[in-house]
């Protein structure tokens, strides 16, 4: 089955799903092949393959309700501060606006895999990729998550001051990204996701290169001899 889907308003075409208060605003559009072995009504996550993109932009996931709508919830994060206390609780808790979603999702028996979806909004750029099983409602994903302030804070500096402090704010928004970013593992159920950070490899930079010929930390050196 090739699926081709197409919406000017996320919030109508959820609602005619049951899932209306969950997606405010936005334009969506979903492209791709959908397959599973029998007729047309012996569909099963369980036996669905294929792949599709995905792409959307200028919504809000508003909070959703535990139990309902979890994939949502997952892509929003809003599963996720239930369980653990996160470094960006504030941005996620009472839903996530974003400027733009996409990603390309391969399906096999039911497993959804990507390596390239990306959730990006005036507070935080997200990026996930592992895998999700529908049948089992389970997750194995790695999440990076970069807090934003957003262009449009130095643009308004730059309007509303100088040029100079928006060019020193947006510089000071660059280097918060830097520092203030997290990765996590999340796996286990969509009801109970497990979630942990995942350990950064200390940087090496200022390391020197050792010289093979020099001597061990604690031993001694030969004075040159002497040539008769």
């Amino acid at each position: 089955m090739n699926v081709k889907l197409q919406s000017s308003n996320l919030n109508a075409l959820f609602d005619q799903f049951g899932y209306g208060d969950y997606v405010k605003g936005g334009d969506a559009q979903l492209q791709g092949q959908l397959s599973w072995p029998g007729h047309a009504f012996q569909f099963q996550t369980a036996i669905l393959s294929g792949n599709f993109k995905v792409a959307a932009t200028n919504g809000r996931f508003a909070k959703i309700k535990p139990g309902a709508g979890k994939l949502l919830a997952l892509i929003s994060l809003q599963s996720i501060p239930r369980r653990i206390t996160l470094d960006f609780r504030d941005i996620f808790s009472e839903g996530f606006q974003f400027d733009k979603i996409s990603g390309d999702v391969k399906i096999r028996n039911g497993l959804m895999v990507t390596d390239n979806f990306e959730v990006s909004g005036t507070a935080a750029e997200v990026k996930m990729a592992g895998e999700v099983s529908l049948p089992a409602e389970t997750q194995n994903l790695t999440v990076a998550v970069v807090p934003s302030l957003g262009e449009g804070v130095a643009i308004g500096a730059a309007v509303l001051l100088t040029p100079a402090v928006g060019a020193g704010v947006f510089l000071a928004q660059k280097l918060l990204q830097g520092a203030m970013s997290y990765e996590y593992a999340v796996t286990g159920s969509w009801d109970n996701p497990h979630v942990d950070k995942i350990k950064q490899t200390p940087s090496t930079r200022g390391a020197t290169a050792t010289d093979p010929t020099a001597p061990k930390a604690g031993g001694t050196v030969e004075p040159p001899r002497k040539t008769p």
